[in-house]
């Protein structure tokens, strides 16, 4: 086999030079667009989990006000008993602490049962909010 001259050295050099660079650009251009992919699924997988969530909270504080008005109802229904239990000497005021009674009685278990079914949405909140979860960063996820 006959030597290579220098221009044909140069010339091999330079096809061998833009293989590797053509390969090591190919190469980077999948990276890129593996990286490209990985944070649109990241960001739609995001706002996903934050939009379920942000329902979530509203749900859960609209099942914090519902906590409360029984609660304040129970208070006021507690109230109006001892007033008529400190008034039952006068006149009618046996009949008003029964009557009284009777409404503590009922708002108690009113209140019980919206506590017990706020318990049970906040549950049912929760697996959802599981369900949903807030992914890791692209740092993570896309590495």
């Amino acid at each position: 086999m006959p030597a290579l001259s220098g221009i044909q050295k140069l010339g091999i050099g330079i096809l061998a030079g833009s293989l590797v660079l053509g390969g090591w650009t190919a190469k980077t251009s999948i990276d890129q667009d593996r990286l490209s992919d990985c944070i649109a699924r990241y960001t739609e997988t995001a706002a996903v989990a934050t939009v379920a969530r942000a329902e979530l909270a509203k749900q859960d504080r609209s099942l914090d006000e519902s906590d409360r008005q029984a609660t304040q109802a129970l208070y006021e229904a507690m109230a109006a008993f001892f007033v008529a239990l400190s008034n039952q000497q006068k006149p009618g005021g046996e009949a008003e602490a029964r009557r009284t009674f009777a409404t503590l009685v009922q708002t108690q278990t009113a209140a019980a049962q919206t506590w017990r079914s706020n318990s049970s949405a906040r549950k049912q909140n929760q697996l959802t909010r599981d369900q949903n979860p807030i992914p890791d960063p692209p740092s993570k996820l896309c590495a």
